[in-house]
């Protein structure tokens, strides 16, 4: 676990690529990162509880449950457990992605 100076996490502190918010503010039973993805890039997740995605800026499409979807500036993905998603960036897609933490 992190020992942070604050609870405010600041633009100018959080770095490029994946960036675990959570970590970086101490967050022990949540995980949350924030990943901007290159075009063509893939991101896969796999849900051993209940997680998130949130488009922030870009678009893409997610395979989830054998069905692609068009993903876009503001979309929301909820997953269950045991459910996988994978997401294709076809713009840079910075999205936030998050849910309880396994360790």
């Amino acid at each position: 676990m992190n020992d942070p100076e604050h609870p405010l996490l600041k633009a100018s502190r959080i770095e490029a690529g994946a960036r675990r918010l959570s970590e970086l503010t101490g967050l022990s039973r949540i995980r949350m990162e924030m990943r901007t993805l290159a075009p063509t890039e893939t991101l896969s997740l796999d849900a051993s509880g209940e997680q998130f995605l949130y488009v922030l800026d870009g678009s893409g499409t997610v395979m989830a449950a054998d069905e692609p979807l068009t993903i876009g500036t503001g979309d929301f993905l909820a997953l269950n457990a045991g459910e996988r998603a994978v997401i294709r960036a076809e713009s840079t897609l910075t999205v936030l992605t998050g849910g309880l933490s396994s360790a």
